[in-house]
Parts: structure tokens; sequence; C-alpha cells
């Protein structure tokens, strides 16, 4: 699997179920191709940058990513401006 191909992944997933948990992402690309992936600063596994910023580049203003969740979501009507939410 590609960055192109994760990012593609992750947008019809949350399309799909209106909701997508940065942990599922992580496991599933891991098993994909471990470049997807890395260990952050706490030692848990994260999505890779790379993959990241094509996804934002790819995925439309409706998609949101929920801080406190750490999942991407659908926009809902008491959202803030913006793709990150608290």
């Amino acid at each position: 699997m590609t960055e192109e191909e994760a990012a593609e992944w992750m947008l019809a997933t949350v399309e799909a179920y209106r909701f997508l948990d940065q942990s599922t992402v992580a496991m599933y690309l891991q098993q994909q191709n471990e470049n997807l992936i890395y260990f952050n600063d706490q030692g848990s596994l994260a999505v890779s940058k790379r993959v990241l910023a094509k996804f934002r580049t790819i995925s439309p203003d409706h998609i949101v990513w929920s801080r406190s969740g750490l999942h991407w979501r659908h926009r809902e009507e008491y959202d803030q401006p913006g793709r990150m939410q608290p």
C-alpha cells in the first residue's frame, strides 16, 4: 500500500462509517506497510505525517479531526470553524 492508497482508504472509511479512530488506522496501516506508520514520543503507534498530509489534501471540509477523541469524523452543527476540533 502506498501513501496515496492509505489516504484514499482513510477517506473511503470515514465517508462510509462517518467515524475513523486513529489507533485503528495505525494498526491497519502497520499490517499493510510499516513505512506508513511510526512510533510517536509517547511510544504509541501513529500514522505517518506524509499519509496525513495526503489525507488532508483529498478530504473534504466536512471531515474534521477530534483532538479529544483522537478520531476523524463528519462535521456536526456544533463544531467550530476549521478542521481541528476540541
